[in-house]
């Protein structure tokens, strides 16, 4: 049976007992839980924040995200995928994510603000105005991302090929867009 939950606040103590999967989250609010052991398979979370969480290789399907801040999170190997969410739109603030996979989304207008994305795959994204503040891309992988009108200013070490992701309007530091025109065999001298 489905149950929904309202404005509620869970700490560890508070999940005992709770299913999360199959389940409606709105207004609520997720503190220190270690959600590892979890699994979100067809659930909506509706304006709710996860603050603090450990959400490291989380089993996600057919889930729906609206309006979900992640805050200080360990997001370490997720996959995010079109086949198994769907309405996404999400803030990832000052959160780990290694090795986290991004494919077939469209999350237009996602905000990441100092999160370690190292090691992550961007495959066939729609990222449009998007914004990446202070973000950490060592060794990710993009592919068919449409990077259009998204702002990589503060970030670095991304490695993003012109020819395989759409860039039109990004907005990029100096170092960045040096490192663009590099992978384009285009030298830039100061």
């Amino acid at each position: 049976m489905k149950e929904s939950y309202f404005n509620k606040t869970f700490t560890p103590s508070d999940l005992e007992g709770v299913k999360i999967s199959g389940n409606e989250f709105e207004g609520c609010h997720f503190e220190n839980c270690d959600l590892t052991s979890f699994s979100f398979k067809k659930t909506i979370f509706i304006d709710c924040s996860f603050t603090q969480c450990d959400l490291n290789n989380l089993v996600i399907s057919s889930t729906s995200f609206r309006n979900v801040t992640f805050k200080t999170c360990k997001l370490d190997g997720v996959h995010f995928d079109l086949e198994s969410h769907f309405l996404l739109e999400m803030h990832f603030i000052n959160c780990q994510m290694h090795q986290t996979f991004f494919i077939n989304l469209d999350f237009n207008k996602i905000h990441f603000e100092d999160c370690d994305l190292s090691e992550s795959s961007f495959f066939d994204i729609k990222a449009k105005k998007s914004t990446f503040k202070n973000c950490e891309f060592n060794f990710c992988e993009f592919e068919n991302v449409d990077f259009s009108e998204a702002d990589f200013s503060t970030s670095k070490n991304y490695s993003i090929d012109p020819s395989k992701n759409e860039l039109k309007n990004a907005v990029f530091s100096i170092e960045g867009a040096i490192e663009l025109a590099s992978l384009m065999g285009i030298t830039v001298k100061l």
